[in-house]
């Protein structure tokens, strides 16, 4: 008797086991997401929201593209990514793993080019392979590596419709938005067919860097902080469900509170208090591509 409610107590864990890993769906798109900065296309606030770094975020597809959103309100979060920089991770479980990636920069610092590679230890996940350098890209500049056609630095200013693209938001305040558009052929090749990759799950992970000691000093005056964006970099807590490591993901977040989107809005650099987290944050996630309504 004891070792049937023994066998019983070990599968309902592994049913639980099994619900939490199941990726999400990403929401069909029916009309194209016009990436600018403003999340009006997306009409919700982010589905997902990641209580360890206070960052709501949201993916969806239509037949050509992946539009990614990542949003927060909250003015720590958005002084260590403006400061700290931060890196998007992708790595669809093909049969041969495809690994690329989106990194932004921090501000007054860049990241070279040729940092960015797949060179390295296959076992692991997805590799950090951010190493800033002084002075190497100007603001609103991100480094992709990995992807077929796109690979190398690029800037907001890139508005072609068939290349991969960004955009930060500048009108506010109040919230630090980045809109992303990545063309599936990019991440499947120019042969790929939606019906057969929207089986393959994508692995997401978000990285946002720490911030030194020394990024996150006054200057002297009090004079404004000059901008730049950053992204996939590191983070420590987060959320995930599906097959990475991670703290737990939530549908819904805040959606108010101060904000520090870049240099344009900024009078007085905030400083920096004993009691803000600075140190590395992760978010990680699993979806599915959806192939329609």
């Amino acid at each position: 008797m004891k070792t049937k409610i023994q066998v019983i107590l070990l599968c309902l864990l592994g049913l639980s086991s099994v619900s939490f890993a199941q990726s999400s769906i990403s929401k069909w798109q029916a009309q194209p997401i016009v990436i600018d900065g403003d999340r009006a296309d997306w009409v919700n606030i982010p589905r997902f929201f990641d209580s360890q770094s206070n960052v709501q975020y949201e993916f969806r597809n239509d037949a050509q593209n992946l539009f990614l959103i990542i949003r927060t309100t909250d003015r720590a979060a958005q002084m260590q990514m403006l400061r700290g920089g931060f890196s998007l991770r992708l790595k669809v479980k093909t049969k041969i793993p495809t690994r690329c990636s989106i990194t932004f920069p921090a501000q007054r610092m860049g990241i070279p080019p040729q940092q960015f590679n797949n060179k390295g230890d296959e076992s692991q996940l997805l590799v950090e392979k951010t190493a800033p350098k002084p002075g190497v890209l100007p603001k609103d500049s991100v480094v992709l590596d990995g992807f077929k056609y796109s690979n190398g630095a690029i800037s907001s200013e890139n508005k072609d419709e068939n290349k991969i693209c960004f955009a930060r938001n500048k009108e506010t305040r109040e919230q630090l938005i980045y809109e992303l558009r990545v063309p599936l052929c990019e991440i499947y090749g120019k042969d790929f067919g939606l019906d057969n990759i929207a089986s393959l799950p994508i692995q997401l992970q978000m990285t946002i860097n720490e911030l030194s000691q020394e990024s996150g000093k006054q200057d002297k005056g009090g004079k404004g902080m000059r901008g730049g964006g950053g992204m996939r970099g590191g983070m420590q807590g987060g959320g995930m469900r599906g097959g990475m490591p991670g703290g737990g993901s939530m549908q819904g977040g805040p959606d108010g509170g101060g904000g520090m989107p870049g240099e344009e809005e900024m009078g007085e650099r905030p400083q920096l208090q004993s009691s803000i987290s600075i140190t590395r944050k992760t978010i990680n996630d699993e979806f599915s591509l959806s192939k329609g309504k």
